[in-house]
């Protein structure tokens, strides 16, 4: 059966943690306006002539799936593993940690608004903007720093079961697993992966089998939720598990497009 978690309006619910990754791919989506018609005035009486909108018909979402960011972890850490999301507003111009720097386990990051730089001990600096993604792998000692004049928001996939790091930001939701099962921390290579996902009405996904572990964590909308347990539906601000071994299909719950970010843990078949 798969493992749900309503959201958590507060600061309440979870976390994550785990090791190594090589980021392979950022997708981003793209907007392609039209050539703007030269006889505007024309075309708009005819359009209302004949009952149509005059701005003409809106190009139609499409289900997709974008693969954000992948790597490899040659081993996990011990002790229990849940994926934990935490959804973090970051002030202009603040930092977290306020002094010094942090370090937590394995977190796939996903920088849903506004841009933050993250500023490693040892002077190495990179920033993402809206739209991207990143790894930050375990023990590595970091600060993030919101820069431009708008907060940030990111969805943090963290690999732990711990309590949540106390970073001095806004923690609009905190949601975490149960302990994750088939997992050997003593084995691997593992594969990390952070996708995408949209599905649109009247549209599913080809049907997937959960290798380790799958998280979803639907942003918008309304995911339906097909497996040999049966059919879920899971609304925006859900978490929710699909076991391992598990053949599931998704597919928009109502009359709108869903959006979902899937954490997906598989195991690496040895060389």
């Amino acid at each position: 059966m798969i493992n749900a978690h309503s959201r958590v309006r507060r600061n309440l619910l979870h976390k994550i943690a785990r090791p190594g990754f090589q980021e392979t791919a950022i997708l981003r989506d793209r907007l392609v306006i039209s050539p703007r018609p030269r006889h505007v005035l024309p075309l708009l009486l005819v359009a209302l002539l004949a009952g149509l909108s005059p701005l003409g018909a809106t190009a139609q979402a499409v289900s997709s799936q974008s693969l954000l960011v992948a790597q490899q972890v040659d081993q996990l850490p011990p002790g229990a593993a849940c994926w934990t999301v935490n959804v973090n507003t970051g002030e202009v111009g603040g930092r977290a940690p306020e002094a010094g720097y942090h370090q937590h386990g394995l977190n796939l990051i996903y920088q849903s608004a506004g841009t933050q730089t993250v500023e490693f001990e040892d002077g190495h600096v990179f920033s993402e903007g809206a739209g991207g993604a990143f790894y930050l792998p375990p023990a590595v000692s970091h600060a993030h720093i919101t820069v431009g004049d708008s907060t940030t928001e990111t969805i943090i996939f963290a690999l732990t079961c711990a309590p949540p790091l106390d970073l001095g930001v806004t923690r609009a939701e905190r949601l975490q697993t149960e302990p994750l099962a088939g997992l050997a921390q003593a084995s691997g290579p593992y594969r990390c992966e952070l996708w995408r996902i949209q599905v649109v009405p009247g549209d599913a996904l080809p049907e997937e089998t959960g290798d380790v572990a799958v998280a979803a964590f639907v942003r918008e909308g309304s995911v339906a939720v097909e497996s040999e347990a049966g059919s879920e539906i899971h609304e925006a601000g859900d978490l929710f598990v699909v076991p391992p071994g598990t053949a599931y299909t998704l597919a928009a719950g109502r009359e709108e497009r869903a959006v979902l970010l899937l954490a997906v843990l598989t195991s690496v078949p040895a060389a």
